[in-house]
């Protein structure tokens, strides 16, 4: 329709220039040349020359071109010109008042659409001085559009100019209107929303306020093809751009009688270098004809300026979801509504409630939710999610994974609050499905059985979450497989354990669980039961002040070989023991634990076995030294046992301080048929202070 439209428009402009009062007049071309701004890569670029040789008798002068570019000044593509130029009136002080207008339209329909130029210009001569001096004023429109993040820009200029017989010197300036900086996101970059998208870089389309200067000039050499030589700059900005400015050469000449050739190079830090050829008819009448037009007879010369509305775009790039391969689809929820109150999901829009996004959502969705007002008002239901769904708050810095580059991109929202989402009566706050990733919520399961369920699914991540005031599990996994991440998580205050995983059988899933807090739980803090993981690593936990433990593993199979790492894990004041392994096979490394104040054993490790070259070894690492210290009464800081039979441990312990137990420092107990035990304490091992034995060996029927 654009297309139509700008077509008829050319065919009106072509009538009115064309009517009334037609003159023939001679054929003589003054010098001048269209010389267009437009600008492009400077590569080399073909052109088709429009040849011919009629002059046509209109009122004025009137002229075609075609301007060629892979990528200019603001623009991409080349593009078609109509352009005339005629008298209006003389003014009672022998000033000449023109009129000039120019349609474009880009070669390329992908590349753009319809552009146009109207100007009013005021000329007078100086005798004396031989020259010609004039000023216009210009009103531009830019519906062209070399991107898909592109909009149209109304703009206003002023033109002057100076010009003799050997040289002119020419000035425009550049006014954008109306909206003239348009972003996708935020420019500053604090808020990495816009719409239903997920921005890693904030889009802009922005009309540029500027100016260009050109000096003009004939040198004698290019006399033979009315040939010029332009040297200029030129310098733009707006409240999204910085200032830029370049410099531009030009060359010029008419190569057949009304023909016209030009090409420029232009130059900036901004576009780098750019350049445009163009080759155009001009026919018509001269500036000078009847004695109507004083001075030098080039009134009716195009007037030298840009026929872009110059523009700085960039293209918004979007965090790509890896599930889909397309930007993330983002639903916006914000317990205090929107702008206007109507609820889309969208940034700008969001909904009021938690219900809505996710009767909205679908899978592979991510739900983003808003602190709003601080209370779970709009937010007590809950939300069973679906399958690759994101359910994410505003409150801290963790990653959102990005299939653009393979990375996580860090998510800041600012808020650093977070929302509070609660669901009173029902047996879950979140149902999980396979592979979701919540991040930066407040979970209070206050009233409710869990925090946050899952049974048989497939993979998960928790990143940033806080879970608090389940009747039982803060978080509850129940038969999983495929691979789970838990990272800077707080599972405190539950009813029973602030993590439990019950079953995992397939040897080929991964867990990681780093910076993770679960204290003063009534249970354990952290449980794993029941487990077959083919990689399990524990990194620098704390769980204190838990009724019973605050660690434990029960049940690992290993059928994969690689064993289990606890690494910095911190226990205190624990009711029963601050780490409890209980049955289990393989490599168990236990990497500068800080156990203290438990109730009853500081590290409890119970019929777990070893086979040929594997070891079970507690030591500091990394410069760090372990520290189990005043662990309870009648029990042991380090308590290592065997009653079952038929097993094999080797045990090292290593760089370690163990002090103050209320029973015994180090305790192995070997008492089950045909057991064997080896245990080596040397390099850095500290045993002190301890009420009852400090190192204490029994062995049992093994």
């Amino acid at each position: 329709m654009k297309t139509r439209l700008s077509l008829i428009c050319m065919v009106i402009f072509l009538t009115a220039m064309n009517v009334a009062d037609a003159q023939l007049h001679h054929p003589h071309f003054g010098g001048g040349l269209r010389g267009g701004p437009g600008l492009g890569t400077g590569g080399q670029s073909a052109f088709r020359q429009v040849r011919g040789d009629v002059q046509a008798g209109v009122p004025g002068r009137f002229w075609f071109e075609t301007n060629v570019a892979d990528e200019g000044l603001g623009y991409d593509g080349s593009y078609l010109t109509v352009g005339g130029k005629r008298r209006l009136f003389e003014d009672f002080l022998d000033g000449r008042w023109l009129f000039e207008a120019q349609l474009h339209h880009s070669i390329d329909e992908d590349e753009g659409d319809f552009f146009t130029n109207i100007g009013i210009e005021r000329v007078f001569s100086i005798p004396a001085a031989g020259a010609d001096v004039s000023i216009g004023g210009w009103y531009d429109y830019n519906d062209e559009t070399d991107a898909d993040f592109s909009n149209p820009f109304h703009q206003v200029g002023i033109s002057g100019a100076i010009k003799s017989r050997r040289w002119d010197l020419l000035a425009n300036g550049y006014f954008p209107i109306g909206d003239t900086d348009v972003a996708l996101g935020d420019p500053t970059g604090q808020i990495p929303f816009a719409q239903n998208f997920l921005v890693r870089e904030t889009g802009i389309d922005a009309a540029q306020t500027g100016f260009d200067v050109t000096m003009r000039l004939r040198p004698k050499q290019l006399a033979f093809a009315n040939g010029t030589i332009d040297f200029g700059g030129y310098g733009y900005k707006s409240d999204l751009v910085d200032f830029f400015g370049g410099g531009r050469v030009r060359l010029g000449f008419q190569a057949l009688r009304g023909a016209i050739v030009s090409a420029e190079v232009n130059h900036d830090d901004r576009f780098s270098t750019t350049g445009v050829l163009s080759v155009g008819w001009i026919f018509g009448a001269t500036g000078g004809v009847g004695g109507e037009y004083a001075g030098l007879a080039r009134d009716l010369e195009p007037t030298l300026r840009n026929d872009h509305i110059v523009r700085v775009t960039r293209e918004a790039a979007f965090v790509i979801n890896p599930i889909t391969g397309l930007p993330y689809n983002v639903l916006h929820v914000n317990n205090q509504g929107g702008i206007d109150g109507s609820g889309e999901g969208t940034f700008e829009r969001p909904f009021l409630t938690l219900r809505e996004a996710e009767l909205a959502g679908v899978d592979g969705d991510a739900i983003f939710v808003d602190s709003g007002d601080g209370t779970s008002r709009n937010y007590q239901e809950g939300i069973d999610l679906k399958r690759n769904q994101l359910l994410l708050g505003d409150g801290g810095t963790y990653g959102v994974p990005d299939a653009a580059d393979g990375s996580l991109f860090p998510l800041v929202t600012g808020g650093g609050i977070g929302p509070t989402i609660t669901n009173p009566g029902e047996p879950s706050v979140v149902e999980l499905a396979d592979n979701n990733r919540i991040a930066g919520v407040n979970i209070n399961a206050s009233g409710a059985t869990y925090g946050i369920n899952g049974e048989v699914i497939n993979g998960g991540t928790l990143e940033d979450v806080t879970v608090s005031n389940a009747g039982q599990d803060g978080v509850r996994l129940f038969n999983v497989f495929g691979d789970w991440d838990f990272r800077d998580n707080n599972f405190s205050n539950n009813g029973a354990s602030g993590l439990l995983v019950d079953g995992v059988f397939n040897n080929a899933s991964r867990f990681l669980l780093e910076n993770n807090v679960a204290n003063s739980n009534g249970l354990d803090g952290i449980a794993f039961r029941n487990f077959d993981p083919g990689s399990f690593v524990l990194n620098a936990n704390t769980t204190n002040g838990n009724q019973r433990y605050g660690l434990l593993l029960n049940n690992f199979a290993n059928s994969a070989g690689n064993g289990l790492n606890i690494l910095n894990h911190v226990a205190d004041a624990n009711v029963n023991s601050g780490i409890v392994v209980d049955r289990g096979n393989g490599k168990l490394n236990i990497f500068s634990p800080n156990v203290t104040n438990s109730g009853l054993n500081g590290i409890r490790i119970t019929n777990w076995s070893n086979v040929v070259g594997e070891n079970t070894v507690i030591s500091g690492v990394g410069g760090t030294m372990g520290l189990l210290s005043n662990n309870g009464l009648g029990g042991a800081n380090l308590l290592i046992e065997l009653n079952e039979p038929d097993l094999l441990q080797n045990v090292l312990v290593t760089n370690t301080t163990i002090n103050g137990s209320g029973g015994i420092g180090i305790e192995g107990l070997a008492t089950g048929i045909d057991t064997v035990m080896n245990i080596d304490i040397r390099d850095g091992v500290t045993v002190t202070n301890n009420r009852s034995d400090g190192i204490s060996l029994v062995a049992t029927d093994s």
